[in-house]
């Protein structure tokens, strides 16, 4: 009997053990869980503590279910105002000042600093404050509550007491109490501002950062106070605003720092002076430096690119029938010149509407415009599209344009992509077009989908618009487009616009001429553009060549009773027209290339000048020559001068260099013939190896008997 006793009780002690190891934990409660037991903080010492078992009741005004507080009291030494802040906290926070407990609510923040709260309070002196600490939604977890006190006006609020910064090194500032009341070019509410100068000590392009700053930002740079805005940027790095500007030594610029929709806050301010990188020198020539055997009508090529790539520069004068609202598919094109333009384009779509279909394509979405219309209602109308608007049964899934302007660059809008989180959400797509009334190109090839490495450079301001998109490859299927150097277009040129409107399928629009051509950056064009249009190509029509990307213009629609159409402007304008940034702004940061050629080494001349594509075809050449070429590379730094290079010419198929194509030369193709191993350390078998692909066949009897049929 008292074994089993004791059995029982070593029973009952084991379930209580398991009770008691899967019960769970209690958390204790802050100290400062009710008001009444609030703990005080100093001005400038900041307070870490945790919400992690707070309880509560009531939710403060300006939070979303944030009953879970802690409390604080404050004593201000000094009446003025006083900036408390969460900024740093670990856990979505909320922040309300209370003048007791159970008093009136004197102040009250969500997210000020990101998901972090802070309040600008006036107080006292000899007056104590309540300060509640709670989270957003129910969130827990620790926070650091600061208090700073006899906070005054920025001493830089004015843009003629702009304080002046220095390259490299950081300036932190407050624009707590800023005032103002204008606004710039790239954001909405931002007047709170406060004002830095910047002169460097010599000329060049220097990067004007707000990353790192604790609130959502603005910047912007102005010659002069009340002189004209050089950049402006809502959000590059986050919320956080970055611009680059080109400053000659000496010079003054004035830079403007601002809070989107009036936030204000804590700013770090750097600037630093961009590295200007020269182009890369000039390599991989073809033909091969001192190349015997050349054929006399060959096509210059470097950096690895082949013959395919060369092609003219300049097209000829497109012949186009243009619709009644000039905007025409790829199917309605006739033009060779102007779909060879086309083909250069690109729409921007979010990563996140591409669908991976497992098989190397992707899946475009397939919302027509008619529905993305009625459910963004764009103009506030809560009306459709009319029944008769032009191509609304299309898809409609990208939001901006751009096109190729060297083999791996992009150019668009800069209001399009304004920063790295841009740049990792996008993906540029060739060949979205109709094939015919109905049928839209929404399976994309892999080999047609690009991404973006880095942004080159870019700028928006008021006026000029453009960012340069360094893709992940180089694009092998697609030439690029040339674009304007130098000068600017003719006065009312015919131009036409390429590009994306609304999202659409690839559109050409033509039949506009060039309106107003006084800006500097830009001119201003009757060509019918619709959002989505931004950063789409705007060309010379008889040359198509790039005179620069549109990116902004009149409203797109307007309400026609119960449904809504497209916005028809007279040719007069309405009253304006669209904007057109000038490829000038932006085509010296492309590299282009110049070719030198001739027979003396000494005194080369220019034969193939500003290519983007790494080809040049230098004209006939005579037979048993020696010719002699180099390439200078150059973009908006200088310019970088490449090796000098020659070859010998020769008819294909003459094998023993004497510009004529005889038995003699059949006589060494034949000495050679299915010879496998043919490489360049045994010179291509002597030459017999015509087409250099290791083997001496057919392939290579063909140019041989080519050459002999035509008397060469």
């Amino acid at each position: 009997m008292k074994k089993l006793v004791q059995n029982r009780a070593l029973l009952v002690a084991a379930i209580l053990l398991m009770v008691i190891s899967y019960a769970p934990a209690v958390t204790a409660q802050p100290q400062n869980d009710e008001c009444s037991n609030a703990i005080a903080v100093a001005a400038g010492v900041p307070y870490s503590g945790s919400t992690v078992g707070a309880t509560g009741a009531y939710s403060s005004s300006c939070g979303y279910d944030d009953t879970l507080d802690v409390w604080h009291i404050f004593t201000p030494a000094v009446t003025g105002y006083v900036l408390i802040s969460l900024c740093g906290s670990q856990l979505d926070t909320t922040l309300a000042v209370f003048d007791g407990c159970g008093g009136a609510e004197l102040a009250c923040d969500d997210d000020s600093c990101d998901l972090q709260s802070q309040v600008l309070i006036n107080m006292t002196t000899g007056n104590t404050y309540l300060i509640r600490v709670a989270g957003y939604a129910g969130e827990t977890g620790n926070y650091t509550l600061t208090v700073t006190e006899d906070i005054q006006p920025p001493s830089n609020d004015e843009c003629v007491n702009a304080i002046e910064v220095v390259e490299g090194l950081p300036y932190n500032g407050l624009t707590t109490l800023a005032g103002g009341d204008s606004e710039s070019s790239c954001s909405s509410n931002d007047t709170l501002d406060v004002w830095h100068t910047f002169a460097p000590d010599s000329s060049g392009d220097f990067s004007i950062s707000l990353c790192g700053s604790v609130f959502d930002t603005t910047l912007a740079v102005f010659d002069g106070c009340g002189g004209p805005e050089l950049a402006c940027n809502d959000d590059y790095c986050d919320y956080q605003s970055e611009v680059t500007v080109s400053v000659t030594e000496g010079h003054t610029c004035f830079i403007r720092v601002a809070g989107y929709e009036g936030e204000t806050g804590n700013y770090t301010l750097t600037v630093a002076k961009q590295v200007c990188e020269l182009p890369k020198e000039p390599n991989y020539p073809n033909p091969l430096a001192r190349a015997v055997g050349v054929p006399t009508d060959t096509t210059l090529s470097w950096n690895g690119t082949g013959e395919a790539a060369a092609r003219s520069e300049g097209y000829v004068t497109p012949t186009v029938i243009y619709g009644p609202d000039d905007r025409l598919d790829e199917y309605q094109v006739s033009s060779p010149a102007l779909l060879a333009a086309g083909d250069a384009t690109v729409a921007l779509v979010w990563l996140s509407d591409l669908t991976d279909n497992g098989d190397g394509t992707y899946s475009l979405p397939t919302e027509t415009f008619a529905q993305w219309y009625e459910k963004a209602d764009p103009i506030g109308t809560g009306n459709p599209l009319c029944p008769d608007e032009p191509f609304r049964n299309q898809p409609n899934p990208a939001w901006c344009s751009g096109l190729l302007v060297a083999p791996d660059i992009i150019a668009t809008a800069g209001h399009c992509i304004t920063g790295p989180g841009d740049c990792a959400d996008v993906a540029f797509i060739f060949g979205f077009v109709m094939l015919d009334p109905t049928t839209a190109v929404l399976t994309i090839d892999a080999s047609e989908l690009y991404f973006c490495s880095e942004i080159i450079s870019r700028q928006h301001t008021d006026t000029t618009d453009w960012g340069l998109i360094r893709l992940d490859r180089e694009v092998t299927d697609h030439l690029p487009l040339s674009a304007r150097k130098t000068g600017k277009v003719q006065d009312g040129s015919e131009v036409t616009l390429i590009g994306h409107p609304e999202g659409l399928p690839r559109k050409y629009a033509g039949g506009a001429t060039v309106r107003d051509n006084t800006p500097d950056a830009y001119f201003q064009t009757n060509v019918d553009a619709y959002g989505g249009n931004s950063g789409s190509a705007v060309l010379d029509a008889n040359t198509l060549l790039v005179e620069g990307i549109l990116v902004r213009g009149n409203e797109d629609f307007v309400r026609d009773g119960f449904c809504d159409r497209s916005n028809v402007c007279p040719d007069t304008g309405c009253p304006l027209w669209e904007d057109v940034t000038r490829a000038t702004e932006f085509s010296g940061f492309v590299p282009s290339f110049d070719v030198y050629f001739g027979t003396d080494p000494n005194h080369l001349n220019i034969v193939c000048s500003d290519l983007v594509v790494a080809a040049c075809d230098p004209g006939p050449l005579e037979c048993g020559t020696i010719y002699y070429w180099r390439v200078i590379a150059g973009n908006h730094c200088g310019q970088t001068e490449g090796p000098l290079w020659w070859f010998t010419t020769a008819p294909a198929g003459d094998l023993d260099h004497d510009c004529d194509v005889d038995l003699t030369d059949f006589a060494a193709l034949a000495a050679h013939w299915l010879t496998d191993n043919c490489d360049i350390g045994n010179s291509w078998c002597s030459g017999a190896d015509v087409t250099s692909d290791k083997v001496v066949d057919f392939d290579d009897l063909q140019p041989l008997a080519a050459g002999w049929l035509a008397g060469k």
